[in-house]
This record gives structure tokens, C-alpha cells and sequence, in this order.
């Protein structure tokens, strides 16, 4: 349960003879500072052979109303026009890095290692965030005190918004309900627990998420929608295997409640089964139906359009 890798905060990373490029304002000297009325923000986008949205996630950053942002990518050594899409945003970069790793997760901690802000985000190569959200971020910083904040998620599939998901710290122990793309974490926090463990390929920000919000760290919850994901991403393709880990995670934490671990797994994976059942049959309308007025109904988080 308490694997998480410490983090070594560096300016640069190791040399690497598996690189294939580096690159970014900070290699000219470019360091942001953090001062106590602007503080840092320092945003992380990873990504592997995302060519087709990874502009619309860098745009998203570039295009914020706050002034104090520092941004690293780190690429995972792609092989489509990822890398060129990245040199063409280089004046935007901070630091950004493209070499093989262990995955996601890797690529996460290789990212935190190079913030030297005090708040830190997530913002995927598929995902991209809604304008005025850091300035939002650190308004309420100023006013109140947090640790972690997060806020709602928009699903979009084919250019249309599917359905909107709140943040709900209260409901970690059943499911995932903190999105990371929505989630601003004070650097402090990684210090004091490290970052992410490569011992789960789908779902360790579950498994980080959830450490912290048993931990008592205060946590700030906004109405907002803080970020927008395109179905396509790791875990919802994959969401057998992200169902296996949240299940492994879940009997970390709650070793004393397994037979209801298993109960709840076992509902979702026949949910999953079913929606695949019904998509075969050609009766993508029942499923359309549950998700619009069944699934509002019992949870209050989810609002389908």
C-alpha cells in the first residue's frame, strides 16, 4: 500500500542513452520563479503517438488567463509527428523530454521530479482544460487553504459532450470519483508521499488519489468543469484490466472488506459485459437511456446530456 517511489526534484533529467530528443525554454536559461502572490503552476502533459490531439491539449495551457504557469511534456519516444508538434509549441514548453519508459506513470513521476511550482496538474495529450480554470485554481488558493482541489470532468466522444462527472472524495473507497485531469495537487504532498507506483499500469492515480484522501489532506472541491476527455484514453479502452487494479488497490487499502470489494467488481465487469451485449444487438438506446435518466437518478454526481 505504501509503495510509492520518493521523488527526487532536479532542474534536468539524468542523461539517457535511450533519448531521442530534450528541449524547451529551460534549457536557455529559462526558470519561473514562484512568488508568494503569483505562485508557480506547473503543468504535466504526457504523451505517446498522440499527434491527432495533442495540439488541443498544449492550446489549453498556452491559452489560460493566468501568467505564472510552467509547462513540461514528457513523450514516452513516439514515432508519429509528436515530436515535431512539440518543437512547433517549443517557445510554450518549459522542459520537455522524449525517451522510453515503464509506462504512464513513469512518465508522470518524470514529470513531477522537473516541477518547481507549487501547485501541480495533470493535463493528458487526449484531455484539455476549460479557459480561466488555473487563475480559478489559484483565486481559491488565496482565499483558503487546500492541499488537493479538484472539480467536474466532461466526457466528449466524436465532438460531442457525452456527460459531465463531479469530483467526489467521499466515494474513493468504492470507485475512481476524482478524475486526475481535474485534480491540482500542492507540491508539498509529493514530497511528503512520493509519486506514482509502476506497480499498476491503468489505474495508479487511483491508487495515489485514494492514499491521499484517506491521509486527511484538505481537499477543495469546485462545481467548475475543470477539464474536458475524449473517450479513447488508456483506461477506458482498457477497462477490464482497470476494474483487475482498482480491485487489487481497493484490498490494499480495505483489506477487512474483500467480500465487498468483490461483490462491487463483480457488478462491474457484468455492467460492462451487458453494455458490450446490448452494442453487439444494435440496442445502443437502452444503453443511451440508462445513462440519461437511471444513472442521474441514483447518483448525483453524473449529469448526461
Amino acid at each position: 500500500m505504501n509503495d510509492f517511489p520518493k521523488i527526487k526534484f532536479q532542474n534536468f533529467l539524468p542523461e539517457n542513452p535511450y533519448r531521442l530528443n530534450k528541449g524547451g525554454n529551460r534549457f536557455k536559461g529559462g526558470f519561473k520563479e514562484n512568488p508568494k502572490e503569483i505562485p508557480l503552476v506547473t503543468i504535466i502533459t504526457v504523451v505517446l503517438n498522440g499527434e491527432k490531439h495533442l495540439k488541443d491539449s498544449i492550446n489549453s495551457v498556452a491559452c489560460q488567463d493566468y501568467s505564472n504557469i510552467e509547462y513540461i511534456i514528457i513523450d514516452g519516444g513516439s514515432q508519429d509527428n509528436t515530436l515535431n508538434i512539440i518543437k512547433e509549441y517549443e517557445n510554450l514548453i518549459d522542459i520537455w523530454y522524449s525517451e522510453p519508459d515503464l509506462g504512464i506513470y513513469d512518465a508522470f513521476n518524470k514529470g513531477i521530479s522537473l516541477a518547481r511550482g507549487e501547485i501541480i496538474g495533470f493535463i493528458n495529450s487526449d484531455d484539455w482544460y476549460n479557459p480561466n480554470i488555473i487563475g480559478h485554481v489559484v483565486d481559491i488558493l488565496k482565499k483558503e487553504e487546500f492541499d488537493m482541489f479538484c472539480g467536474k470532468l466532461a466526457f466528449w466522444k466524436e465532438e460531442k459532450e457525452l456527460y459531465r462527472f463531479q469530483s467526489n472524495p467521499q466515494k474513493m473507497s468504492s470507485l475512481m470519483s476524482i478524475p486526475h485531469q481535474t485534480v491540482f495537487l500542492k507540491k508539498d504532498l509529493h514530497i511528503q508521499w512520493g509519486g506514482y507506483s509502476n506497480n499498476f499500469k491503468i489505474a495508479s492515480d487511483y491508487h495515489f488519489l485514494l492514499n491521499l484522501s484517506k491521509s486527511g489532506c484538505k481537499i477543495r472541491i469546485s462545481d467548475k468543469i475543470i477539464a474536458n476527455m475524449r473517450f479513447g484514453g488508456v483506461s477506458s479502452i482498457n477497462l477490464m484490466q482497470a476494474n483487475v487494479e482498482f480491485l487489487k488497490i481497493k484490498n490494499l487499502f480495505y483489506p477487512k472488506r474483500k467480500i465487498y470489494n468483490y461483490i462491487f467488481f463483480l457488478k462491474s465487469c457484468f455492467k460492462f459485459k451487458m453494455k458490450l451485449l446490448l452494442e453487439n444487438l444494435g440496442l445502443k438506446e437502452i444503453i443511451r437511456f440508462y445513462r440519461k435518466y437511471i444513472i442521474p437518478f441514483f447518483r448525483g454526481d453524473v449529469t448526461y446530456n
